[in-house]
């Protein structure tokens, strides 16, 4: 965990703020298109930041379509017989020097709703973020489908949430204040439109403002941690991060483009941003690397968010997509000393 120092506390929130604000102007698109839409806003507005001397904060991402969808035999509903994952995944890694400390991650399920609290539409959904049973791919690349996998651990509720998006500009509070106003005045909506959730039972807990969550992820302060390569055997969490980040990501012929005039198109190669570390893309974390070079300058500097995919594409065989937003921080030893002496 890195502790910012004032300026550096408001330009970050400020900037997650207005990253949030412009990636859910039209919130009458589907679940997945606003979450990929938060991915490539994010990472224009924290790779613009300028931060004290010693510190750096870098961001990126891509947009998988095809979320694979795991099954369990604890479901407590026989339809739909698989779910997916999840529709995004937050990576951090923290850098001393060049060296890679520690990793961790958040799975996130979207759900669209008028307001908080709400509960899951999707029982099924719901039982394997709240319980967390042992479950296997049925939709997946080949290598990973029938894989068991099983997530154990006492810090369960930081490895996945709920992030609930509002349906409506009146946001979530229905036009009263919320927690984005009292906790962060400086927010760009007086009504909070994203909020995350604990998928705990029998209802989601613990709502707090999205803008803020993302911020606490940055800094450190939440998320589990995790290891790659997963070590031999493993089928709890650093596997299941690993089939996330590199192995599923084998399908990800179909990126999300750069948005063209004229609103929708079709899929098209293209990524977003992928973070940098000390010259090369991030070999100590397996996130792969072969699709990198897909990238051109336009793809990765668009003035414009990503083209969505029309929302059909979403429905049938392929529901979906998961999205992969991986930030990482930076520091020199100075900076580390400074923090201890706060």
């Amino acid at each position: 965990m890195f502790v910012p120092n004032q300026r550096d506390t408001i330009q970050l929130l400020g900037s997650i703020d207005r990253a949030v604000h412009d990636a859910l102007t039209n919130l009458s698109l589907p679940e997945p298109s606003l979450v990929a839409n938060l991915v490539w806003q994010l990472t224009q507005r924290l790779n613009t930041l300028s931060l004290s001397r010693g510190i750096s904060i870098t961001a990126g991402g891509i947009f998988v379509h095809g979320s694979p969808t795991v099954y369990s035999s604890t479901f407590p509903k026989t339809t739909p017989r698989s779910v997916e994952i999840g529709d995004l995944l937050l990576l951090r890694n923290d850098l001393v020097n060049g060296i890679l400390k520690e990793r961790r991650a958040i799975l996130l399920q979207a759900k669209k709703a008028k307001k908080i609290p709400t509960k899951p539409d999707n029982e099924n959904q719901y039982h394997l973020y709240s319980v967390w049973p042992s479950f296997e791919y049925s939709r997946a690349p080949s290598s990973l489908k029938g894989q068991k996998r099983h997530i154990t651990g006492p810090d369960l509720c930081d490895a996945s949430k709920y992030l609930i998006i509002s349906e409506n500009a009146a946001g979530l509070s229905g036009g009263s204040l919320s927690c984005c106003c009292t906790v962060f005045p400086w927010c760009s909506n007086p009504n909070c439109l994203s909020v995350t959730a604990h998928p705990t039972l029998p209802k989601l807990s613990h709502y707090a403002c999205f803008v803020g969550d993302i911020f606490e992820f940055v800094i450190g302060n939440t998320g589990k941690d995790f290891l790659l390569p997963a070590s031999a055997g493993s089928i709890g969490w650093d596997k299941v991060i690993e089939d996330l980040t590199t192995i599923t990501a084998s399908i990800g012929s179909k990126w999300m483009k750069p948005a063209a005039a004229g609103g929708h198109g079709k899929r098209g190669a293209g990524v977003f941003q992928m973070c940098q570390v000390s010259g090369h893309f991030h070999d100590q974390s397996n996130f792969p690397i072969q699709f990198i070079g897909k990238a051109n300058s336009s793809d990765m500097n668009s003035e414009q968010p990503p083209e969505y995919p029309d929302e059909r594409q979403f429905r049938g065989d392929e529901e979906g997509g998961i999205s992969i937003l991986e930030f990482t921080v930076s520091r020199g030893e100075d900076r580390i000393r400074d923090e201890r002496n706060l």
